[in-house]
């Protein structure tokens, strides 16, 4: 069953990392009817500490 969720954390314990922004563009796409954007990004994160302190996970509960 699907539960709703959400992630809290304090920001001085995570790391996280951003690449570079990577563009595509198909411009007068015909199977579109005009032009196409997309865009790529690497990222990525980790706990700081190994025991995790300062992120929470926020899981509902299911009826």
């Amino acid at each position: 069953t699907d539960c709703a969720a959400g992630i809290a954390w304090q920001e001085s314990c995570v790391r996280r990392a951003l690449g570079e922004v990577k563009i595509f563009e198909d411009t007068d796409s015909p199977s579109y009817y005009g032009d196409v954007l997309s865009f790529l990004v690497r990222a990525g994160g980790a706990a700081t500490y190994q025991d995790k302190r300062g992120i929470y996970a926020l899981v509902g509960i299911t009826a």
